[in-house]
């Protein structure tokens, strides 16, 4: 599921809110008034690509750098015949996303289009699955999601409900390294 999805629904009403928004901000006085529709057009499909990031992925990023995973990850890597459930209990993921936009004239930028996008994830309970060093699979149930999307510092639009992470986590058989600084051998791989 991407943040674009929980912000907006699953009919993409997302690109209308982003274009009035942008279209709403003030020009610059190089650029034509004429132009200000193609403009917010190109802003506004940037920024809707901005928000194709799988919440599922944002979450795993986050635990890879869990302390109960990662000593995991070192303890199945020194015995790689064991599987480690580790329980991470009640904890938040916060993340806060500042890029921009900048819209050039001649080479010289004219005006920067800044976008906040926030996310606050409050996980009630969680277990994840390590093997090899691996993070191969989580249960985290319906964790509570609040995130906000603020163009040129106005907010645009928040949200909050529960979404259920089990159905956007995308692993797969392969798993996903936690311990990114260490060389994480797959199974058959020679070492």
């Amino acid at each position: 599921m991407s943040v674009a999805t929980v912000l907006f629904g699953r009919r993409g009403r997302g690109a209308a809110a982003i274009t009035a928004r942008v279209a709403g901000l003030a020009g610059p006085a190089q650029l034509s008034r004429a132009a200000m529709p193609f403009v917010a057009a190109q802003v506004t499909s940037v920024a809707t690509g901005l928000l194709d990031p799988d919440l599922g992925q944002l979450a795993v990023a986050a635990w890879r750098t869990h302390d109960a995973l990662r000593r995991a990850a070192r303890e199945t890597l020194d015995a790689p015949e064991t599987r480690q459930l580790v329980e991470l209990g009640r904890h938040r993921i916060g993340s806060v996303h500042r890029p921009y936009v900048d819209l050039l004239m001649d080479g010289v930028v004219v005006q920067r289009i800044e976008f906040t996008l926030t996310l606050d994830v409050t996980v009630a309970s969680a277990v994840g699955v390590v093997v090899r060093g691996r993070l191969m699979s989580v249960e985290c149930g319906r964790p509570e999601l609040t995130a906000a999307l603020a163009i040129a510092g106005a907010e645009v639009i928040k949200r909050s409900g529960r979404v259920d992470l089990r159905m956007t986590i995308a692993l797969g058989s392969a798993g996903v390294p936690i311990l990114a600084e260490e060389r994480v051998a797959l199974p058959g791989d020679p070492g």
